[in-house]
């Protein structure tokens, strides 16, 4: 029993580091279905978004988030889609102090925007 913890821990261990380098959607991407309700107009695409965030796919979710606020400058949450997207996987450690100045910039901009949600 001793000989299959260590393998099995170290895999347990290793899975969220496997998953979060996995930057680019493949042909005939799945992604879950998501819905998180915004004031935003751009709800499908926030929607694919946060499913692009949950599927550890950090630069085209930051990409998403940042398509939604130049398309939709009043659209707070596409920064904050952006902020969480800077705080990368959060089984992989804490996050380095340039990805949470990123973070607090993107915040800024969420509260400048003025959102309704």
């Amino acid at each position: 029993m001793a000989r299959l913890t260590l393998p099995l821990a170290a895999a347990v261990v290793a899975l969220p580091f496997a998953f979060a380098h996995a930057d680019t959607p493949s042909k005939g991407e799945r992604l879950g279905t998501v819905h998180f309700p915004v004031s935003c107009a751009a709800q499908p695409e926030f929607n694919r978004a946060v499913a692009m965030l949950h599927s550890f796919w950090f630069p085209p979710a930051n990409q998403a988030f940042r398509a939604i606020a130049a398309k939709e400058p009043a659209c707070g949450m596409a920064w904050w889609g952006v902020a969480m997207v800077a705080l990368g996987n959060p089984l992989a450690g804490a996050p380095s102090p340039q990805a949470l100045k990123l973070g607090w910039d993107a915040v800024d901009k969420a509260k400048e925007a003025g959102a309704k949600t």
